[in-house]
């Protein structure tokens, strides 16, 4: 084998074991609490990565109402038509079906939307930070809209 190639994997090997280690679990009672902090209704105003397109559509208003299994609401004119609920070791993760495109103005034809947010033990219990995905297929899709929404809870009066 070439130096150069055993340098490479090194230096992969490296970085896997660097990210590996800085990986965040909850063990199952702290998740479940995190689970169950996460349940009501959500607002706020998310943004797009992507700095021109943010720039001509400005902010997206979004609500969600977050049950034991399934979500519900709206991100930007766009309306949830079905949802599903998971999480892994370091994520609740939303998958869900849009019935319109988030914005007329960008008839972009990407229906399917991901939410996540990291289950950390340091989350505010009235403020959520969550990314989003809108995306034509769930599997791969290159041109997939990023974005992020600092969400706040709606008292219930």
């Amino acid at each position: 084998m070439k130096k150069s190639n055993i340098r490479g994997m090194l230096i992969a090997l490296f970085w896997l074991l660097i990210f590996g280690s800085c990986k965040q679990e909850l063990s199952g009672q702290n998740k479940q609490t995190q689970l169950a902090n996460l349940k009501g209704e959500w607002v706020g105003q998310g943004h797009l990565f992507d700095k021109e397109l943010n720039k001509t559509l400005g902010s997206i208003a979004c609500r969600f109402v977050i049950e034991n299994d399934k979500v519900s609401g709206q991100i930007g004119e766009a309306n949830f038509m079905s949802s599903r609920v998971k999480h892994n070791s370091t994520h609740f993760v939303v998958i869900g079906e849009l019935d319109r495109d988030f914005d007329s103005r960008y008839p972009c034809g990407k229906r399917k939307i991901e939410l996540l947010t990291p289950l950390t033990t340091a989350m505010q219990p009235d403020e959520l930070d969550m990314d989003f995905h809108i995306k034509q297929n769930l599997l791969l899709d290159f041109s997939m809209l990023v974005g992020n929404v600092k969400l706040k809870r709606v008292n219930e009066e």
